[in-house]
C-alpha cells in the first residue's frame, strides 16, 4: 500500500532539530527511522543502542560513527547503516 507523507515530524533536540520523515512519531513506524538533520561542526550525540534499523545518508561535510567495535568516517555521498 502506498501512502504520502506530506511532511517531516520535527524533533526537538539539544542540537539542532530532526525531521523524522519515517519513523515512531510521523508515521507509525517501529522498524526503521528515516530523518533529515544538520549537524555543526564538532556535534556529538551520546552512544546509544536503537531498537530499529538507522540508515544515514551524507550529503555534506561528512560523519565519525563510533561503535564497540570500530570507527568509520561517513563522507559526502556515502551511508552507513546502524
Amino acid at each position: 500500500m502506498a501512502k504520502l507523507i506530506a511532511q517531516p515530524a520535527i524533533i526537538q533536540t539539544v542540537g539542532t532539530p530532526v525531521e523524522e520523515i519515517i519513523g515512531r512519531l510521523n508515521t507509525k513506524t517501529a522498524e526503521i527511522s528515516i530523518a533529515r538533520m544538520h549537524s555543526r561542526k564538532g556535534w556529538l550525540q551520546p552512544g546509544q543502542i536503537r531498537d530499529f534499523s538507522e540508515y544515514i545518508l551524507v550529503f555534506k561535510g561528512a560523519l565519525q560513527v563510533k561503535t564497540r567495535r570500530r570507527a568509520l568516517l561517513v563522507r559526502a555521498g556515502e551511508a552507513v547503516m546502524v
